[in-house]
């Protein structure tokens, strides 16, 4: 089985395939860092949904792992952080990307818990904003 862990390093990696490292010059963080960042920059986050376990008639059992994929932008300006949003969540429902050598069998955007606001924790008088993207990611495996 995968891991939380599993599922921000394979989207990390994706999103650095995909050159969104250039545009996110603060970083894309898939854990927790220390010190202050500087937008724009991106931080990932994930936990289970589910896990189904299908029995074909042909091989081994299958299972297919569902995460919940949080990505959280950070940026200058409502319209840049949309644009940055619109972005991440292209690159990562676009390409098949891995979680340690399961491939990415589906990426669905969310609707639940996507939101773009005005940072609260940013300086008076910055136009730092906050958007957070939130994908279904399913992994599937052989048992």
């Amino acid at each position: 089985m995968i891991t939380d862990a599993d599922v921000r390093a394979g989207a990390r990696n994706a999103m650095i395939a995909d050159s969104l490292d250039s545009v996110l010059t603060g970083g894309i963080f898939s854990g927790p860092g220390a010190g202050e960042r500087v937008p724009p920059y991106a931080q990932l986050s994930a936990r289970p949904k589910r896990v189904q376990l299908y029995i074909p008639a042909t091989s081994g059992e299958v299972y297919v792992d569902f995460r919940r994929l949080m990505v959280a932008v950070w940026g200058v300006g409502q319209t840049a952080v949309s644009s940055l949003m619109k972005q991440v969540a292209t690159s990562l429902c676009r390409h098949n990307w891995q979680v340690t050598s399961l491939p990415i069998a589906n990426c669905l955007p969310e609707d639940d818990g996507a939101t773009l606001v005005p940072d609260p924790e940013s300086r008076e008088g910055e136009d730092v904003w906050k958007g957070t993207v939130v994908l279904e990611v399913a992994a599937r495996g052989v048992i």
